[in-house]
């Protein structure tokens, strides 16, 4: 008999204590409840507040026969990947309390027609509409700011997409793949435009882009599109932004560029014009070509160019892939005044057969001119440095020629090339032609150094000044073709500066020093002398001005006592979320949803005291029964 009351009181108490912890577990998670009709395939949703984020919600083992969703008033969220893969669904019954949809809450919905949108809406996550293929038409809801990564991604169907004027951004692939999007006319309150916003939509045609954009990057695979404006809001058209824009012919660009990126118009083989406006202080346009403001740099030959090209006259340096993959490209010639031609400068021109150097450039960059048409080519006696590959697959190279000092050439810079190269066999410079150049593995180069015997073609060079710093050269003079030198040049060491009398530009007085500077008349630099401060006066009390008032000391007790006055900040950790990015919920009942509060302290959580408390009485309660049944023992042992 005492075997069984003992037995009995443990069940109880087990009772007990799972009935305490089951209602606090369910307490929050019974707001939301769901049931499927199998006649008609419809899930219905109902209750209040949110869905319950789950990996796998329990309503999934209906995915393929359901066919429409009700979601009643009162739910105000859709979870994560709720209806992610529901094939057969096409439509959604969406009340005004809904607020949210989840990422991936609609991906893969091929039969989806509409989007499920209410006035209300204030987010739609990542991806939720990701492949929904049947969707025609999007109008984005008036509270939504932003438009996040890969939300309508792959919408093969989607013609159209009205934006209200409240949207600020919208982000990465959000429109990527819509394959039969035509038009795209974005608002002036958008101010980011993410990377591949568009990606792919090969039937764009026409593009607004509003006055609020600082940068784009866009519209790659945008094959459809002839002609884009910039407008003056840009300042930077980053990488790739049209890049195989294939039946690109204009691009416009705007008084606020600063910056466009080398790969930006990248792939782009009918770009035949780009027009910078008169008003940008960066860049200029000459016929089409994109220039430095001052003409001092070459920035962009378009991709169509056809035919030869002059470089303008003004330009020093040819920037980096300034005229690569322009294959329509014959022929060039390089003015006097360029000194630099940077990397992949004419890289991949498979047309350009001949150039004319500039007699004066110094520098060419790795790849400069790879894989061109160029039979021939002489290079001037100011060259310095030859980079890798810059020649590398001109594969109609046979005739090279150097005039001057052996130049710094880098490894396989005539990589593929079968060429006689013809160098100045007097110059000093060549006579360890191994030590010149790092051969590569696949040129086929013969040496031959050129002689004049005895009659020279004089060159000379015209050195440099020295400066208050820096040595200098003399003018000299050698021959052209054999290198032989006729005049050494001549060091010149630097001058010094040449400053001027101090001038006083602050004087001292009794509270501050003073300041004298003076100037060097070569080079305009300046130099800063401090005069002291004025000591054979007495202070002079400024009209209107208190004086100072001395605050007693505070001891090192009183110190020590005083209360510190900083505050502190407390700072608030993320909670911890599952494998799929989301806090995963406790389980709930079959048919039950629990709200998915991911961000905000739940209200079992601000109610936890009062479970506590329910704790605590169920465990009193259990040890009341458990000191009963033992004076119930006693009592029947002592009738025994």
């Amino acid at each position: 008999m005492k075997r069984i009351i003992i037995i009995l009181l443990a069940i109880v108490a087990t009772g007990l204590i799972f009935s305490c912890f089951t209602n606090i577990v369910n307490a929050d998670e019974a707001d939301v409840s769901w049931r499927f009709d199998e006649k008609t395939g419809t899930l219905t949703f109902f209750g209040q507040g949110k869905m319950a984020a789950e990996t796998y919600p329990e309503w999934h083992e209906h995915k393929d026969a359901v066919k429409s969703v009700v979601i009643e008033e009162g739910v105000t969220a859709i979870s994560r990947k709720a209806f992610s893969g529901f094939r057969s669904l096409t439509s959604v019954s969406v009340p005004n309390s809904l607020q949210e949809i989840g990422e991936y809450a609609f991906k893969g919905c091929i039969m989806l027609t509409q989007t499920p949108f209410t006035d209300n809406l204030t987010l739609i996550g990542a991806s939720a509409f990701f492949g929904c293929s049947g969707i025609k038409e999007i109008v984005v809801p008036p509270k939504i700011t932003t438009i996040f990564d890969g939300t309508f991604n792959g919408c093969t169907g989607l013609e159209r997409v009205i934006f209200h004027s409240q949207i600020t951004r919208i982000e990465r692939n959000a429109f990527s793949g819509c394959s039969k999007l035509t038009e795209v006319q974005l608002p002036d309150s958008l101010t980011e435009l993410g990377e591949q916003v568009f990606f792919g939509c090969t039937a764009l045609k026409k593009v607004s882009l509003g006055n609020g954009v600082r940068q784009t990057a866009a519209f790659n695979y945008c094959t459809s599109l002839t002609e884009i404006t910039i407008p003056d809001s840009v300042t930077a058209i980053t990488t790739s932004a049209f890049a195989n824009c294939s039946n690109l012919t204009k691009v416009n660009v705007g008084a606020g560029v600063s910056e466009i990126s080398p790969s930006a118009f990248n792939f782009c083989p009918n770009l035949k014009e780009i027009s910078v406006s008169q008003a940008n202080p960066n860049f200029c346009s000459v016929q089409g070509v994109v220039y430095s403001k001052d003409r001092t740099k070459l920035i962009e030959i378009p991709e169509g160019y056809a035919g030869a090209y002059s470089v303008c006259a003004d330009t020093v340096v040819i920037a980096a892939y300034a005229g690569h993959q322009c294959e329509k490209l014959t022929s060039l010639v390089i003015p006097d005044s360029v000194e630099i031609i940077e990397k992949y400068g004419f890289a991949d021109c498979r047309a350009l057969a001949s150039v004319s150097l500039s007699k004066n450039l110094s520098e060419i960059g790795e790849f400069g001119f790879f894989y061109t048409a160029l039979s021939q080519v002489t290079f001037p006696n100011t060259l310095t440095k030859i980079g890798a590959l810059a020649f590398g697959r001109c594969t109609k190279l046979t005739d090279i020629a150097f005039t001057g000092k052996a130049p710094n050439i880098k490894n396989g810079a005539f990589e593929a090339v079968n060429a006689t190269v013809r160098y100045p066999g007097n110059a000093p410079s060549w006579a360890n032609i191994y030590k010149v150049y790092e051969q590569g593995f696949t040129e086929v180069i013969t040496w031959r150094p050129v002689y004049c015997n005895g009659t020279h073609s004089e060159y000379t060079d015209k050195g440099t000044a020295a400066t208050c710093t820096k040595s200098g050269l003399s003018a000299g003079r050698y021959c052209s073709v054999c290198g032989e030198v006729l005049s050494a040049q001549k060091t010149i060491f630097a001058t010094g500066h040449r400053f001027g009398k101090w001038t006083q530009v602050q004087a001292a007085t009794v509270d501050a020093p003073g300041l004298e500077k003076r100037t060097c008349s070569a080079c305009g630099r300046e130099e800063e002398k401090e005069i002291p401060i004025l000591t054979n006066e007495e202070p002079k009390e400024t009209e209107g001005k208190e004086k100072p008032t001395t605050e007693p000391a505070v001891s090192a007790t009183e110190a020590a006592t005083e209360p510190d006055t900083e505050s502190t900040e407390e700072t608030l950790l993320p909670t911890g979320e599952g494998s799929d990015g989301v806090e995963n919920p406790p389980n709930t009942p079959t048919g039950v949803i629990g709200e998915d509060n991911v961000t905000k302290p739940t209200d079992m959580e601000k109610d936890q005291p009062q479970n506590l408390l329910w704790v605590a009485a169920c465990i009193s309660a259990v040890i009341l029964l458990a000191a009963a049944g033992m004076v119930i023992c006693v009592k029947m042992r002592k009738k025994a």
